[in-house]
């Protein structure tokens, strides 16, 4: 959604550039957490499915609730949004090392160039748009019957359909730029 803020003729005059910046790192962070929170809940699945119940305790070790108690769809939710919110941590404790003591005028061209930049723009609109569909679509009626509520799909949850849904918008975007390029070539 970077195609909303202001831009200037030069980087020296760019507005808004650490919220810039930082919501573009964040969006990043958020995106590849949740790539990586569904791989992990997915092997954990496949980890824990066949194995007999309490022997070496290894559905413990990756989560007390982890095992048959909930449906694949929800643990894969649920890992989702778990990978997004570290993620963001890991984002942020790298944006703030990274650009701890350095000068104004980099954080407002790196903001200017991510602007200048079409591909970032529009891969921040494909993720952005696909987060807000992944959350409409998880707090729907129709899925918060099926886990109980609100309350049933957990923080995970809800924040699992916006990672799943930024994921998604990932791939949209890869797949858009694909096609594009092969349309034009």
């Amino acid at each position: 959604m970077s195609r909303f803020y202001p831009r200037s003729e030069y980087p020296e005059d760019q507005p808004y550039t650490r919220t810039i910046l930082t919501g573009h790192v964040l969006s990043r962070g958020f995106t590849v957490g949740a790539f990586a929170g569904l791989g992990v809940g997915a092997v954990a699945h496949l980890a824990t499915r066949n194995s007999p119940p309490n022997i070496l305790h290894l559905d413990a070790a990756i989560s007390p609730d982890f095992r048959l108690s909930r449906p694949l769809s929800l643990k894969l939710l649920q890992s989702a949004g778990y990978g997004s919110f570290i993620g963001v941590g890991l984002a942020t404790l790298s944006l703030a090392a990274i650009m701890r003591g350095r000068e104004d005028i980099e954080w407002r061209d790196r903001s200017w160039r991510l602007l200048r930049n079409k591909g970032q723009v529009d891969a921040d609109d494909w993720i952005g748009l696909g987060a807000l569909a992944g959350l409409a679509v998880v707090v729907s009626p129709p899925v918060t019957r099926r886990y109980g509520g609100i309350a049933g799909l957990g923080w995970r949850g809800v924040l699992g359909g916006a990672a799943v849904g930024s994921v998604a918008g990932m791939l949209g975007f890869v797949c858009d730029q694909v096609y594009s390029s092969g349309r034009h070539a």
